[in-house]
């Protein structure tokens, strides 16, 4: 990205989390996690490989979108990871004059790119409830700032 450093940093905020056990509300049912969800090699492993992966969609680049997406993902019982949502309230665009159909544009190649990384991480060791693997929720911030 010729001169345009791209700087993404993530912050892991789980929600509910203690250090005993987080309650979620999933299909229908409330699960008590005695064990956690972990990505293979720790936050340190999945930190590096998002921010390895991810590329700057250009029309984001040509609108400057940027700011914080909100990613909530669920860590299903084998492990595997899938993109609930995408809460983009704290992105912006920072280049004014940019076109309405470009901005359309950047926030669906924003979107498209960040399910593609998430969705093509590792899988995950599974969270377990009374010894048996449950789904897990997590709400991830992912900072996308330009330099």
């Amino acid at each position: 990205m010729n001169k345009l450093l791209l700087l993404i940093s993530s912050l892991f905020s789980i929600l509910g989390t203690s250090t005993m056990a987080q309650v979620t509300k999933v299909d229908s049912a409330l699960t008590v996690h005695e064990v956690q969800p972990e990505y293979p090699g720790g936050y340190k492993a999945l930190f590096k490989y998002i921010s390895e992966n991810f590329k700057y969609p250009d029309s984001a680049l040509k609108t400057q979108y940027q700011g914080t997406v909100k990613v909530k993902f669920i860590i299903e019982w084998d492990g595997k990871l899938s993109v609930d949502s995408l809460d983009f309230e704290r992105m912006k665009f920072y280049r004014k004059r940019a076109d309405e159909t470009l901005k359309i544009k950047a926030k669906e190649d924003i979107a498209a790119e960040t399910k593609r990384v998430f969705e093509s991480l590792l899988d995950w060791t599974p969270g377990y409830s009374n010894g048996k693997p449950v789904r897990v929720k997590y709400t991830l911030p992912f900072n996308l700032w330009l330099n």
